[in-house]
This record gives C-alpha cells, structure tokens and sequence, in this order.
C-alpha cells in the first residue's frame, strides 16, 4: 500500500530560552490550511513530512533593505557582506546572512546569530525533524503594499513591517515608544496602521492607540499563528552554509 503524506508542519519556537523541544508549539496542516493535529513537542509522526517550517520570534532576526550591484542570485551570499559594509552596517559576529527576493537593485536581509540556529537545527534534528523554511513569525504579516503598516502583537514578542523596513518591540508601553518613534522618523508617513493581535491577548490593549498615534487604525483580533499564510517575501534562512540538499513537496511511503 502506499500513503501519501500532504500534511505541512508548521512549528512555533516562541518561548526558546534554551530551544528545548518542550517548548515548542507544533500544528499539523492539510493542502486546504485546516488543522489535523496540534501539540507541544515532539510532534511524533506528524513530523513525518518534508513540508516542515519553523517559524521564530521577530526578536531573534535583524532586517536590512540593501541596494545592490548588478548582480545574480548566486552571486549574493558573496556580495552581502561587502553592501552591508557599503551601507555603513557592519553584521554582529557570528551572524549568518539570508537574502529575500532581489527586486531590481533592492535586496531584503536578515540577520541571525548564527550559533542560535545551529542549536536549533541540532535540537530539531534529535526529533527527525528537517525543516524546509526557517523564518520569523514576521514573514506571516503582508507585505504588498508599501503606504500600510502592519504590526502584530503576540505573547511574549511583537514587531512591525513599516515599507520596506521590520523591527520587533517591547509593547509594555501604551502605545509602544518604538512604534511612534517610527512614525515620526518616517521619510512617507504610512496611510494606516494594520493591527493583528493574537489569540490570549485582549483587544482593549489597543485602547487609545489611534488618538495617540494620529493614524487611522484597524484592528484584526484573534490571530492565529498556526494557520497564518506566509507572504510572498518571506526570507528563508536555509541559506548558504545552512541550506538544504532537497526541496521535494512530498513524502511516498511503501
């Protein structure tokens, strides 16, 4: 008999102090996006699937928008580091770079600490766990339109995709200091600001935002990170030194 596996892993590292496995979250997913299963930790057979993601804080990534020379895909491991220089931006040591789509001469980069995602990989791989895509929980915001904000508000972390720009922030404060501070640096002052908070956390936070903010401002309750669809741009960090041998869509088993 043969069984097809079409089920996606999607597996949420949100509380990884020490990336250990009881940490994470984990949801299994159909084609149409519908949750199979859900759990915390070992996801047992579940992991049996080469569709597997991993989604981290917005916290443990640093994003640049880069320009960059005339140049191809393969070529831009080997430039990144030389455009960082040339923007005056030197990567912390024992960074590993990943570049998002090359748009023209505009590039998208994240940093992570490169140490941090080896543990990570290591620790996933002692459950059989391969993952496809490594990317920040940020990559589940949109990011079609350059003149609208988007923020999203979590347990434990928060961040934002301003134009061409993303950072993660304490929102402790009502609103949150990093947030009007964006605002008021802005070159192009956004047309609104997009909100998704989290399931757990209650809207009423939000209370007051839009008079201090003196922005127009949506709200978008109960988001779910299990079944949020990745954007267009989302930057995989299984790049380089870190990237996988194989991309295949599914599993046969005899």
């Amino acid at each position: 008999m043969v069984w097809i596996f079409l089920h996606r892993l999607r597996i949420a590292v949100f509380s990884d102090v020490s990336v250990a496995g009881s940490e994470w979250q984990w949801v299994a997913l159909d084609s149409a996006n519908c949750v199979l299963a859900q759990g915390q930790g070992d996801p047992g057979q579940w992991a049996q699937t080469r569709d597997v993601e991993v989604l981290l804080p917005a916290s443990r990534l640093v994003y640049r928008q880069l320009t960059m020379p005339a140049a191809s895909r393969r070529q831009l491991s080997k430039i990144l580091p030389f455009a960082l220089e040339d923007e005056q931006l030197t990567p912390p040591d024992g960074s590993h770079l990943a570049a998002g789509v090359l748009q023209g001469d505009s590039v998208a980069v994240a940093m992570v600490a490169r140490d941090y995602l080896l543990h990570l990989l290591r620790r996933l791989a002692e459950f059989s766990i391969q993952p496809r895509r490594v990317v920040s929980v940020l990559d589940c915001l949109p990011s079609d339109r350059q003149d609208i904000w988007h923020v999203l508000l979590m347990p434990g972390d928060a961040c934002a995709r301003a134009a061409q720009s993303a950072f993660s922030f304490d929102f402790e404060s009502t609103p949150p200091v990093e947030l009007q501070l964006a605002l008021r640096q802005a070159i192009t002052r956004p047309q609104s600001l997009q909100v998704y908070v989290a399931q757990g956390l209650d809207i009423a936070l939000l209370a007051g935002w839009q008079g201090e903010l003196g922005i127009d401002l949506q709200s978008h309750p109960e988001w779910d990170w299990r079944v949020a669809p990745l954007n267009a741009g989302a930057i995989n960090l299984l790049q380089g030194a870190f990237a996988r041998s194989s991309v295949a869509t599914f599993d046969w088993r005899v």
